[in-house]
């Protein structure tokens, strides 16, 4: 009669486990995606301050065009910044090349950054239904980033 008891026990004590560890799993799975689920990595955090940056210049300039301070800006990029290091081909086999510095500490040889590439800009302003606003931002966002006016959105705002 004891062995019967003691193995309803271990057996109700298994699936008590196992539901702690099904309730703990759909909790941990639950504050991953409300926490978002994913850190921001070092390039990622540093193209969104060059998004960021240019988005207040362009802000900025329309503000100075349209005499309102009611402006939004988008801009919309196809990649995130990118690293070019040197590569170094030793017999055969390739790498990056790296420099040690008198303290014994090494990194890779930086060549150069690229930049996310912009694809296009969104604008909305007072005004900004205007033939003439529109025309003049148009061009002074298309000389400040590049981009041909087929890329440029202007809007009005209520």
């Amino acid at each position: 009669m004891n062995g019967g008891i003691a193995d309803k026990l271990r057996k109700k004590r298994g699936w008590i486990l196992i539901a702690a560890g099904a309730v703990l799993g759909v909790a941990l799975i639950i504050l991953g995606t409300v926490s978002g689920g994913r850190t921001e990595t070092p390039s990622e955090a540093a193209s969104d301050a060059y998004v960021s940056g240019i988005e207040n210049k362009i802000r900025q300039m329309t503000e100075l065009v349209t005499g309102s301070s009611d402006v939004e800006v988008a801009i919309f990029v196809s990649s995130s910044r990118e690293y070019v290091y040197a590569s170094d081909a030793d017999g055969g086999r390739s790498g990056y090349a790296a420099l040690q510095s008198s303290d014994g500490r090494s990194g890779l040889v930086l060549i150069k950054e690229v930049y996310p590439k912009i694809e296009s800009v969104a604008v909305v302003c007072r005004g900004g239904d205007g033939a003439a606003v529109q025309a003049k931002l148009i061009k002074l966002i298309s000389a400040a980033t590049g981009l041909s006016s087929n890329r440029i959105s202007i809007a009005g705002s209520k």
